[in-house]
C-alpha cells in the first residue's frame, strides 16, 4: 500500500504504536516506572538537554541549509553497525553520518541531484571515513586480494539512499537538490493555508523510499517514520527563525523519532520491560533482524513516550493551576506551563543516551534497514 501525500501519517504512527502495544509479545510498558520517571524529572535539565544543537557551518541560503539537513536526516541510519564503526574508526553511527555529510558539503561539491546520482562506493569510503574494502594475503608476501569488509552493507545502504534520491529529484524537476524539493513542499498554493508538519511528512514519505519507514506487523501496516519526522523537527527548530514556512503550527503532533537508542534508554529507566529471551539476545550484542521484535521495540517506545508526555503535561497543568495566584511571578512557573511534546522528549532521551550510565546500556542492532 502506497502512502498518500494527503494522509495524516502522524496519526497513523500513533495508531500503529497503540496497535503494536496491544499485541506485543516481547516488549511491554511498566506504568509505575513512568510515574517514577515523571516525579523524578528535573524540568530545567529536561529543557536544557532538549535545546537545539547547530553545526559551525556557513550556508549561502536557506535552501542550501535545508538541503544539508535534508541529506543528513535522509542518511540518519546505520545504528546496527555501531560496534563495527567504533572498531573501524572510533565513531558511532550518527557521528559517522555527520562526518560524511559535512565532508561532502565542505569539499566544494554541489550537493545537487546529479551529484547524488553519481556518488560511488569510493566516495562513501573517502567521505564517511570507514573502510569498505580490505586486502587479504592469499600467499604470504606474494599475492593480495581486496575483499569487502563487514561495513560494506552500510556503505551500500548509504549509496542506495543517495543514488535513488538523486534520481527521484531529477524526475520531480528538482535538479538543485533536496533543498529545492523541500522549499517547494512548504510553499503554500496561491491563497492556500500554510503547510503543516503532517502534510510535509506525508509528502516526504510518499516521494522518497528512504523516508518510508513502515513495516508489516500481525497482518497490519505499521508506521514509525523516524527520519521524516526528524527532518520536519530539524527544519522547525533550526530554520523557522529565517524562513516562516517552517513554523509548522502542528509541530507538537510529531511523535518521538524511534530508533534503537530510545528503547534502550527507556529500558534503563525501567519503563520498557523485555521478555527474557529478547533481553538476553540484545545484551549478547547479537544482530536483531528487521521484523516483529524490533518493530515492538520501536513502536512500544513511541506508546510509552506518549504516556510520559501525558503524565508530564498533567503534572504541569496541576502545578500551573496551583501557582497561578496573582502574587505568583515565577518565570519558571510560566515556562513550565507550556505544553511539552514528544519532540522535546525525544531530544532529551537521545541526549540521555550519551550520558554516563546510559551509553553502556546495550541497544538492539538491526543491520538490514536504512530507516535508523
Amino acid at each position: 500500500m502506497e502512502v498518500a501525500a494527503t494522509e495524516n501519517v502522524l496519526e497513523r504512527v500513533r495508531q500503529s504504536a497503540a496497535f503494536v502495544r496491544e499485541h506485543a509479545v516481547d516488549v511491554h510498558i511498566n506504568s509505575p516506572a513512568i510515574t517514577a520517571f515523571v516525579e523524578g524529572l528535573d524540568m530545567e535539565t529536561f529543557r536544557k538537554k532538549a535545546e537545539v544543537t547547530r553545526f559551525p557551518l556557513s550556508f549561502a541560503s536557506v535552501t542550501e541549509e535545508a538541503n544539508f539537513w535534508g541529506l543528513l536526516d535522509l542518511l540518519n541510519f546505520g545504528s546496527g553497525f555501531r560496534h563495527l564503526l567504533h572498531l573501524a574508526h572510533q565513531q558511532g553511527a550518527y557521528d559517522t553520518i555527520v562526518r560524511g555529510v559535512v565532508s561532502m558539503y565542505i569539499s566544494g561539491s554541489r550537493l545537487d541531484a546529479a551529484y547524488l546520482t553519481r556518488v560511488s562506493v569510493m566516495d562513501i569510503e573517502s567521505n564517511f571515513g570507514f573502510p569498505l574494502h580490505a586486502d587479504r594475503a592469499l600467499h604470504e608476501g606474494l599475492t593480495y586480494i581486496s575483499e569487502p569488509t563487514q561495513l560494506m552493507p552500510l556503505g551500500k545502504h548509504i549509496l542506495k539512499a543517495l543514488n535513488e534520491t538523486g534520481q527521484i529529484l531529477l524526475s520531480h524537476n528538482c535538479p538543485e537538490g533536496l533543498g529545492q524539493w523541500i522549499m517547494r513542499q512548504v510553499t503554500p498554493q496561491s491563497g492556500g493555508e500554510p503547510v503543516t508538519a503532517a502534510e510535509f511528512v506525508a509528502k516526504l514519505v510518499a516521494t522518497f523510499p528512504a523516508f518510508r519507514d513502515k513495516s508489516q506487523y500481525e497482518g497490519r501496516e505499521v508506521y514509525v517514520l523516524k527520519k521524516a519526522q526528524l527532518l520536519a523537527a530539524d527544519l522547525y527548530r533550526l530554520l523557522s527563525d529565517k524562513e516562516p514556512k517552517f513554523k509548522f503550527t502542528d509541530i507538537g503532533s510529531l511523535t518521538v523519532f524511534s530508533d534503537n537508542v530510545l528503547p534502550a534508554v527507556l529500558r534503563k529507566y525501567g519503563i520498557l520491560e523485555l521478555s527474557a529471551s529478547l533481553a538476553e539476545h540484545i545484551d549478547a550484542k547479537k544482530d536483531l533482524p528487521a521484523g516483529r521484535q524490533e518493530i515492538e521495540l520501536r513502536c512500544v517506545a513511541i506508546a510509552a513516550c506518549q504516556d510520559i508526555i501525558d503524565a508530564l503535561n498533567n503534572n504541569n497543568n496541576k502545578t500551573h493551576t496551583t501557582d497561578s495566584s496573582p502574587s505568583s511571578t515565577s518565570s519558571a512557573s510560566s515556562s513550565s506551563s507550556e505544553p511539552l511534546s514528544q519532540m522535546m522528549l525525544d531530544y532529551f532521551l537521545w541526549a540521555q543516551g550519551k550520558a554516563d550510565g546510559f551509553r553502556t546500556v546495550e541497544r538492539h542492532y538491526t543491520k538490514d534497514t536504512y530507516y535508523y
